[in-house]
């Protein structure tokens, strides 16, 4: 499994400026767009297909910023740049997952 910091996700989170049709997004919203990134562009293994996510998914290239350890990064194919550091710290078969679902499991394993 991916180990990713509490500071990585929350820079997803925050400093992705997404498309939404208001200026608030709605809680549900917000969650919606962080399990798609995660699973569809942080968990998304051909470089091509993330993008075409990226691009469908996140504001203007040039326009948003994703800030990580790692660096600050402004165009769509940046970020998918980085996407693809991030998954080359982990096995190939490592995933990311949701943390509601890692408390789950650990509550079945007690």
């Amino acid at each position: 499994m991916l180990k990713t910091t509490p500071s990585q996700l929350t820079s997803l989170t925050i400093y992705t400026r997404l498309l939404d049709s208001s200026a608030m997004t709605s809680q549900n919203r917000a969650i919606e767009l962080t399990k798609l990134n995660l699973h569809s562009i942080f968990g998304e293994r051909a470089a091509e297909k993330r993008l075409h996510t990226i691009m469908k998914t996140w504001g203007a290239s040039g326009e948003l910023l994703f800030v990580d350890e790692m660096g600050v990064f402004k165009t769509h194919e940046a970020i998918s740049g980085v996407v693809d550091k991030i998954q080359s710290l982990g096995d190939p078969d490592d995933s990311f997952v949701e943390l509601s679902m890692l408390r789950e499991e650990w509550c079945a394993e007690s």
